[in-house]
C-alpha cells in the first residue's frame, strides 16, 4: 500500500484500496502504510519544490503521467526484486545453518 500511495493523481489507487479490504489488511498495518506513503512522497515534492522550484512539480506530475506504465512496471520490477533477494537470502541462511550445526556437533 506504501508505493501506491506515493504514486501521482492519474494512478488507480482506489483498486489498490480495494485490494487492501480484499485480502483483509490489518487496519493499523493499513493506516501505516498510507501515511508513510504519502509522508514520502510529499517529502519528496517538497525538496524538489525548494531545490528546482514549483515548476518542477508540473513537470514531474506530467511525466508521471505520461509514462505511467513504464513507472509502474519499474515499481513492480524493484517490488520483485525486493521479495526475491529476501528469499533467497532467507533460504540460503536456513540451509548454512545445519550445516553449520553439523560442523559443530562433529568438532
Amino acid at each position: 500500500m506504501m508505493v501506491p500511495a506515493m504514486l501521482p493523481p492519474p494512478t488507480p489507487f482506489k483498486l489498490f484500496l480495494l485490494a487492501a479490504g480484499v485480502f483483509e489488511m490489518r487496519p493499523a498495518l493499513f493506516m501505516l502504510a498510507i501515511f508513510v506513503g504519502r509522508v514520502v512522497r510529499f517529502l519528496i515534492l517538497g525538496f524538489l519544490v525548494v531545490r528546482f522550484g514549483p515548476g518542477i512539480v508540473n513537470l514531474v506530475t506530467a511525466v508521471m503521467a505520461r509514462h505511467l506504465v513504464w513507472v509502474l512496471v519499474g515499481f513492480l520490477a524493484l517490488i520483485g526484486m525486493f521479495i526475491y533477494e529476501f528469499k533467497f537470502r532467507r533460504t540460503r541462511a536456513n540451509r548454512k545453518a545445519p550445516e553449520e550445526a553439523t560442523q559443530k556437533f562433529n568438532s
